[in-house]
């Protein structure tokens, strides 16, 4: 009796497993039929096609230029730092001159620094804009320029 459940075991797992690689294999098929590869050259070509926008949030453009830069072949090993360097080059120049290159180790402190410099520049920007000088509006004709004492 348990000889026969052992080997009902057995032949569910070995089902389980068939239906799991076959399933890999289309999944796997699939990347394959509608995956974009790219020659390294092209890869290039796309990172350095434009820098980030003024309105472009940092993270996203750091998150693009990464997901280029992953579709690269692993031989030649292109190093962290080069990539590093790459992407901070291409970031707008009011980031790229406000954080030194040489305080920023990996994509994440990028990111985090060019939040900080984001926030401090709409923090200038929301201090140098001069408030409105109201208006006096009469509270008898409703028209503005004057008070209810001077109203015509």
């Amino acid at each position: 009796m348990v000889v026969v459940a052992v080997r009902l075991w057995w032949l569910f797992m070995l089902l389980a497993l068939f239906e799991f690689c076959k399933a890999k294999t289309q999944v796997d098929g699939l990347k394959n039929a509608f995956g974009k590869k790219l020659p390294s050259h092209r890869i290039f070509r796309d990172l350095f096609a434009r820098e980030q926008r003024d309105e472009e949030p940092t993270d996203v453009f750091v998150s693009t230029a990464r997901t280029l830069l992953a579709q690269l072949p692993d031989i030649p090993v292109l190093d962290k730092t080069h990539k590093l360097n790459m992407v901070n080059g291409l970031l707008s120049s009011r980031i790229c001159n406000s954080i030194p290159r040489d305080q920023v180790t990996d994509f994440t402190k990028l990111i985090e620094k060019a939040y900080a410099v984001k926030v401090n520049f709409a923090e200038d920007q929301e201090s140098k804009r001069k408030p409105k000088p109201e208006r006096p509006k009469c509270h008898y004709c409703h028209n503005f320029g004057h008070v209810q004492s001077e109203c015509p």
